[in-house]
């Protein structure tokens, strides 16, 4: 699914009681169609390598209005927002 800016995904949910935080990110396609659905909470938001060679986590699936609705992308949690907590809890974990 295509990303989309934190401006215009701020803009699409401006009416619901909802907040896009600076620690999420969107993503959808304007007519719906294809989304995360309930169910999907926690799963993985990936993106191919620039190289072509591979995929990484960009967000977790966290939440949305309903499943693939066209203009509501859905909305996810952004991985590297808190790489630095992931590192430190990783690394406390393994002492």
């Amino acid at each position: 699914v295509p990303f989309i800016s934190d401006e215009d995904c701020r803009y699409k949910y401006n009416y619901y009681p909802s907040q896009i935080e600076h620690s999420m990110l969107c993503a959808g396609y304007e007519k719906g169609g294809k989304d995360s659905c309930q169910g999907d909470s926690g799963g993985p938001l990936m993106k191919h390598k620039a190289d072509g060679e591979g995929l990484y986590q960009v967000g977790i699936v966290s939440w949305g209005f309903g499943c693939a609705r066209a203009r509501l992308p859905g909305v996810y949690t952004e991985t590297a927002y808190f790489t630095k907590w992931i590192l430190d809890t990783m690394k406390a974990m393994s002492e």
